[in-house]
């Protein structure tokens, strides 16, 4: 690998470029299996009748999401300059790997790409919604990083809705518009990441503050909530459901664990990871039977890999 290759994929934070795949994946199958999601069982009645052409929206989806991901990298870099110009020298930016001028035409090259993704999301009729979201991310992306960033609760919330759009985005390019499933998935995503970044904005703060408590609670409530949503479910024997279930407790003990034992960067990092853990979740419990397993088996194996690229290229 290349030196010049190597700074790129350290600006667009390449370990973070696998989650818009398991965002979109996880949206596409809760918002396949409708209105109904979380309280019917998964029997036949919520079949999808599953084409080549559905698979090529949510490859076009997942790559439109990992565009407007990098931008927001890209972004980061560029308005952080000052600042890691003295505090982390390392980054490419920084250090002179990479130029000015080129992280902002690669921002904005991302940033078209992203957009063009979403616009051809939308080609066919009642579609019009993928490019709605495309926006949105760019806009809350933007705002975010030009000076929310710097307000604790404002720029938790933003990341929070970065990443519930994220999903969203899978919903729409499948279906051209949003299910009550999709939208209760969002926003239980979206509730996670806004606790994990709360918890992250105190990891240089001595002790334990409220909003670090605050923010792991919120993760654990994102979790577990699912769990309590899908009783017709868990009745019904649904073995894909019950899997979920046992999940979402495996991740709120590792998080809890994680807590009591670990210093705070460390609980960050498990409180990240564990987004993976909410995406398989939600879609073991809510998700379209015909989808279920192979999804959530997606978004695991994208967990592991994305271990695998932080060791390639650990994050500062």
């Amino acid at each position: 690998m290349t030196g010049r290759l190597r700074a790129v994929l350290e600006l667009l934070r390449a370990p973070l470029l696998l989650s818009p795949i398991a965002d979109v994946s996880a949206g596409f199958a809760v918002a396949c299996a409708g209105e109904g999601a979380w309280d019917a069982p998964g029997d036949a009645t919520l079949a999808w009748p599953f084409v080549r052409e559905d698979g090529q929206r949510l490859a076009l989806a997942a790559f439109t999401g990992c565009c407007l991901l990098a931008a927001g990298m890209t972004l980061n870099g560029i308005v952080d300059l000052d600042e890691d110009r003295r505090a982390k020298p390392q980054r490419p930016l920084p250090r002179g790997a990479l130029s000015v001028r080129f992280a902002r035409n690669l921002y904005v090259a991302l940033t078209l790409l992203g957009l063009s993704g979403a616009a051809l999301l939308a080609s066919r009729p009642s579609r019009e919604a993928a490019p709605l979201v495309g926006w949105a991310i760019v806009a809350v992306t933007v705002v975010y990083h030009v000076g929310a960033k710097r307000l604790r609760l404002a720029g938790c919330l933003l990341l929070g809705a970065a990443r519930g759009l994220d999903l969203l985005l899978g919903a729409v390019a499948l279906l051209g518009r949003l299910t009550g499933g999709a939208l209760l998935a969002a926003g239980l995503y979206a509730l996670y990441m806004t606790g994990a970044s709360l918890h992250a904005s105190t990891d240089d703060e001595p002790g334990r503050s409220r909003w670090s408590t605050f923010g792991l609670l919120a993760c654990g409530a994102a979790l577990l909530l699912p769990p309590l949503r899908i009783g017709a479910r868990l009745s019904a024997g649904d073995p894909a459901a019950w899997l979920g279930v046992a999940i979402a407790l495996l991740g709120a003990a590792r998080l809890l664990r994680a807590a009591r034992t670990r210093p705070p960067p460390a609980v960050t990092g498990v409180a990240l990871s564990g987004l993976y853990v909410l995406l398989a979740t939600l879609v073991l419990c809510a998700g379209l039977p015909a989808t279920r397993l192979p999804v959530a088996a997606l978004v695991l194996a994208l967990f592991a890999l994305s271990r695998v690229l932080f060791r390639a290229f650990p994050p500062t």
